[in-house]
């Protein structure tokens, strides 16, 4: 297939690359928004602070705000496809620690974690392919010298989730 470099035209991979990236992008944005800010049916945000309590999660307040932080501005930078490896890499955090921490322990399954990974494997091949043409980051180059995006996104947002899971088990 040609692309649209070659071409000037948008092509079906095109097209395939903003479904794949902004579909789990909106998901994860508004997620966030419904637990942080109440939006979409959402509960209130102590609602989300008992929740990440009970996960052991301390301070929960703390870890509440950077989750929903992480997950709207990751999820929108996803969707627009802007600062790509930064927002697959936070994508990638955020779902790391949601398998982890709040699917695994409860049934992987019966709590919906083969959602939550697919998503985290969603940003896992964005940050593995780009984000396509049709999106902000089409013409840039992120990372200087011969640094790999893909590298650079895998260590950040898998180093950063591990990180954040070491913390809580140490407390």
């Amino acid at each position: 297939m040609t692309t649209t470099a070659s071409t000037g035209r948008t092509t079906a991979a095109d097209v395939g690359l903003l479904i794949l990236r902004a579909a789990p992008g909106l998901v994860v944005a508004v997620h966030g928004a419904s637990e942080m800010l109440g939006w979409f049916g959402g509960n209130n945000f102590a609602a989300d602070v008992h929740y990440y309590a009970s996960l052991g999660y301390t301070p929960a307040k703390l870890w509440a705000i950077v989750s929903g932080v992480t997950e709207i501005g990751g999820g929108l930078l996803l969707t627009l496809g802007l600062l790509t490896p930064l927002a697959a890499a936070a994508v990638m955090g955020v779902m790391l620690n949601a398998v982890v921490a709040g699917q695994i322990p409860y049934g992987f399954l019966r709590s919906g974690g083969d959602f939550v990974a697919a998503i985290g494997l969603a940003a896992v091949g964005i940050a593995c392919t780009g984000p396509g043409t049709i999106s902000f980051d089409r013409r840039r180059s992120w990372l200087p010298g011969k640094l790999n995006s893909t590298v650079f996104s895998l260590v950040l947002g898998l180093g950063l989730g591990a990180v954040v899971l070491i913390i809580r088990a140490a407390r």
